[in-house]
């Protein structure tokens, strides 16, 4: 503890010049809301006043916000060239690019992120948006930013509003309006390295009743394939990372009579390759990884958020396929001469409402309430093949593709339920302070058949969570606000991690699994510098327990327990031609325990996370025509666990992750009103680098090598 009282001494220190400034000397702000089209043309300086409502779901500047919370505009992702949610991630602070198996993840705040990427959670316009089956937050490019307006990033725990897996952050996509666009049309294709093509067409139309927005996306890409290791350490093969995503996404808004009213529907459609492979064996014959999400939003909010009484109203349906065709195992296998193949197809249904009112009080105050029910609905496979007993005992067929029964056998009935109260009280500003007080109960209760006792009884088990926070911002100044925040988290077990059995895919262990949880204490700061400097300062404290991963035995378990403090700083410029961020991050292993003895503890070193992160960026308006941007990023050092030592592995990957850094550069320029032309390129110097494997293997995974891509805009 005594590392965070110096953390936190020093930052204040650093804030007393900013002290003496003198309030009734500034400029009254312009305040902007977080849904204004002006988000495309302000500055990183205009950001800081911009209203955003996810971190507390009612409307309130950066600064006054009970959360750490940033905002990224279209403006800002158009012009650093970034495709994914993730490209964003990972250049804030906090977010460390990481993979496990064939999926890109972001880790945060010293905690690495599994292939689920089920720790952040994801909202479109307010509404819950992680696949249910797994958890997944589709932060890469499967899910594209062509109709995003604005994002809104919250670091930290945020279970107390919006329930399980807000554990480390929350990102909320603001979708654009028909009155957003530049033009009635927006056409926009890019051609990259590796075969990649990016095509984005959004369309918007307003009327007297109703205004309308389509977008469709397309990304294909044969990835960066390059020469390595698998898990079976005998030779190297092609590591092969294409990818296919489709997506379109429509939305019908209410005006005049019918204003409050939305209608939106997302088709998804998404395919893979598995890179080292599905279980860490490059496939020797071609696979099919293809899934597919239809969601419909219907969703009433009060349209005049100033009006005192206000109510929300949301129901949301979900339909989720998969169809796998997977080569787990080579052929010549000791076990598997056929090697392993699993042919999976399988749909699951989940259902979401919301039921949401606020009262605002006098002054600034305001009184929230809401309840939130969902429904995970299994209703059997369409086939299950493989050629091995998977429903069994896992020996081989005779090559003979065999039925192998359903993929959730431990699921009792078709499906189960949640249901989570919230609420929270906003107090008015009295001398400067504003405290937030909120929470959240939330309870999932299931049925299973336990397939570990004998004659498979029916069991019942239910999780019940209640998440506090507590937030308390003092604003000293118009130039200076301090937060001192507290609050807690959850992350219930996925349907995959609790039913699916009967299969490689994964293994399911609903009688030990118990919630993730995570309690984190901050202290942060925003503060004027200059009229055109802004730094933004973050001390924290998590304990993140009961973390979900296999033991050495390939058991899924409650497997870590994680103590981490650390500080997050930031510097935003913002000048008439030249706006950029700088930020840092620094973490510290504070505290560790594991429940697997194989498995070494690392109590004080920082182990499966670069304790040093550091981005920066630059934004140059050389004409109206012409502009320029570069950004850069450095990961510092990864470090393993003990148990992950081999003297071969050592020698093949080394005996720690080296660190690395990227720099990207963007050059775009107006041929006329209508047309855009940029060349990007990404990891411009070629530098090689890696993302760390977890565990004793032969290899990690290598960082993209140099991309460059031709990026053209049209407005028609």
């Amino acid at each position: 503890m005594k590392t965070i009282f110096l953390i936190v001494a020093i930052s204040s220190a650093m804030l007393l010049p900013c002290f003496r400034s003198d309030a009734q000397e500034q400029t009254p702000e312009k305040v902007i809301d977080a849904n204004s089209d002006s988000l495309y043309t302000m500055s990183l300086e205009e950001l800081m006043n911009v209203k955003i409502v996810s971190a507390s779901k009612f409307s309130q500047t950066i600064s006054e916000a009970p959360s750490t919370i940033s905002v990224i505009t279209r403006k800002q992702i158009q012009h650093y060239g970034w495709v994914s949610a993730q490209d964003v991630l990972n250049r804030q602070p906090g977010f460390a690019p990481s993979q496990d198996y064939d999926r890109p993840t972001v880790s945060s705040r010293g905690v690495f992120e599994s292939w689920n990427s089920n720790h952040m959670l994801t909202l479109i316009d307010g509404v819950p948006m992680n696949v249910t089956f797994t958890g997944s937050a589709m932060t890469y490019e499967a899910t594209p930013l062509a109709f995003t307006k604005s994002l809104e990033i919250i670091r930290g725990p945020g279970s107390a509003l919006y329930g399980s897996n807000a554990t480390n952050g929350v990102i909320s996509f603001n979708s654009a309006s028909a009155k957003d666009l530049a033009s009635p049309v927006e056409i926009r294709y890019r051609r990259a390295s590796w075969n990649t093509n990016i095509a984005d067409i959004t369309t918007g139309w307003s009327g007297k009743d109703v205004s309308v927005v389509s977008s469709v996306s397309l990304y294909n890409t044969k990835g960066f394939t390059y020469k390595g290791l698998d898990g079976s350490n005998t030779q190297p093969f092609d590591i092969k990372q294409g990818q296919n995503n489709f997506y379109l996404f429509n939305k019908i808004e209410g005006q005049g009579k019918f204003a409050g009213w939305s209608l939106q529907y997302h088709e998804q459609q998404w395919s893979f390759d598995t890179g080292h492979g599905w279980y860490i064996n490059v496939p020797d014959k071609p696979e099919s990884m293809n899934e597919r999400r239809r969601i419909f939003v219907l969703k009433y909010k009060t349209p005049d958020a100033g009006k005192r009484f206000n109510q929300e109203y949301v129901l949301k349906y979900q339909n989720h396929a998969e169809d796998y065709n997977i080569r787990f195992v080579r052929n010549n296998d000791a076990a598997y001469p056929y090697g392993l193949t699993e042919i999976l197809k399988t749909s699951f249904t989940d259902y979401f409402g919301r039921a949401q009112y606020s009262y605002n009080l006098q002054g600034n105050s305001n009184l929230l309430g809401g309840v939130e029910v969902s429904r995970f609905h299994y209703n059997g496979d369409d086939s299950h093949l493989s050629n091995v007993n998977l429903h069994t005992d896992f020996t081989p067929t005779n090559n003979e593709l065999v039925d192998v029964g359903t993929s959730l056998p431990w699921l009792h009935g078709n499906g189960f339920g949640s249901v989570g109260v919230y609420t929270q009280y906003n107090t008015p500003t009295v001398n400067g302070f504003t405290a937030t007080l909120g929470g959240r109960l939330d309870h999932t209760a299931y049925q299973y058949n336990d397939l570990t006792a004998e004659g498979t009884p029916v069991v019942g088990k239910h999780f019940t969570k209640f998440n506090p926070r507590i937030s308390l911002v003092y604003a000293l100044n118009d130039r200076v606000t301090f937060k001192l925040m507290g609050g807690t988290a959850f992350r219930a077990p996925s349907a995959v991690e609790l039913f699916m059995g009967s299969t490689y895919v994964a293994v399911a262990n609903p009688v030990q699994l118990q919630p993730e949880t995570i309690r984190t204490y901050e202290f942060a700061s925003d503060a004027k510098l200059h009229k055109n400097v802004t730094w933004r300062s973050n001390v924290f404290y998590t304990d993140f327990r009961n973390a979900t991963a296999y033991n050495s035995s390939t058991v899924l378990i409650n497997l870590f327990s994680v103590q981490t403090a650390g500080v997050e700083n930031e510097v935003l410029l913002s000048f008439s031609k030249l706006d950029g961020f700088a930020n840092y991050s620094f973490t510290k292993r504070m505290g560790e325990e594991s429940t697997d003895v194989a498995i070494s503890v690392s109590k004080k070193e920082m182990v499966w996370y670069p304790q040093h992160i550091a981005n920066a960026g630059l934004r140059f308006t050389a004409t109206d025509k012409l502009k320029f941007s570069a950004q850069a990023h450095y990961q510092g050092m990864v470090k393993r666990r003990e148990s992950d030592h081999t003297a071969e592995f050592d020698q093949l990957r080394g005996a720690n992750v080296k660190a690395w850094t990227t720099a990207d550069l963007k050059i775009s320029y107006a041929l006329s009103s209508h047309m855009d032309i940029g060349l990007q390129g990404n990891n411009l110097f070629g530098a090689t680098g890696a993302l760390f494997k977890t565990y004793a293997s032969p290899y990690d995974y290598r960082i993209n090598g140099r991309r460059l891509m031709v990026d053209l805009t049209f407005k028609l």
